[in-house]
């Protein structure tokens, strides 16, 4: 049996609440889904902030949310850090993804230097 840690979600145009609970809702836990946004969707301020907004409600019905992530990191118009600072905001008190697993994927693949 193959077991999975989390499952990167790329949800491009459909960064929402509704997107996140019709996946949960097709059988996967929450705590296993890591919501991915394409960058240059949300360069707008305006549609930045609703997405962060989108995310806040995520957190706040599924507190278990494993987190979520920027797709094409680096390559995209929205700067990593004012992003990752927003996400930190949007997910707040609400998610686990705020505290770290004991060990993760990352730790188990790279002998713990993440923790």
């Amino acid at each position: 049996m193959c077991i999975r840690d989390s499952y990167n979600v790329q949800a491009y145009a459909s960064y929402d609440f509704s997107t996140f609970k019709s996946i949960v809702n097709n059988g996967f836990a929450p705590e296993k889904l890591v919501f991915g946004m394409l960058g240059d969707n949300y360069e707008n301020a305006t549609v930045f902030g609703t997405a962060m907004t989108q995310l806040h409600t995520i957190a706040t019905v599924y507190p278990q949310i494993a987190g979520a992530i920027l797709w094409e990191y680096g390559d995209t118009k929205i700067d990593g850090v004012v992003w990752g600072q927003a996400v930190r905001r949007a997910l707040g008190s609400h998610s686990s993804a705020c505290s770290p697993p004991e060990k993760s994927m990352w730790n188990r693949l790279f002998g713990g230097i993440f923790e």
